[in-house]
């Protein structure tokens, strides 16, 4: 007869600064998620669910992706001195009656 005692698997709480280091190390790494994990002993969903955490707690991480366009219109200086009396180089009317304005600076 077989044995078939059930393998108990053995869990360790881990801080909140431990995950993050084990996160940051995984990012540094040339490893697949499941190789990492296996070869830390890690459940692949305990990574998974901190990975998560951390990426929701820091978005601000994220460099925002705004590029300057360079005004080549020679009428510029017309065009800031309308700006001036309140009128916009651009309106944009979006759903829920937001009008977003625009005005060159």
């Amino acid at each position: 007869m077989k044995n078939t005692k059930a393998l108990k698997r053995q869990y360790t709480n881990r801080s909140e600064s431990e995950w993050r280091s084990i996160v940051d190390d995984y990012k540094t790494s040339t490893l697949t998620q499941k190789e990492f994990c296996e070869k830390h002993g890690i459940a692949i969903s305990g990574f998974h669910h901190w990975r998560k955490r951390f990426r929701k707690a820091s978005p601000s991480s994220i460099p925002p992706q705004f590029i300057e366009i360079p005004s080549t219109d020679d009428r510029l200086p017309a065009v800031q001195a309308e700006a001036n009396q309140t009128q916009w180089d651009v309106e944009l009317e979006l759903p829920q009656n937001f009008i977003l304005r625009i005005r060159v600076a």
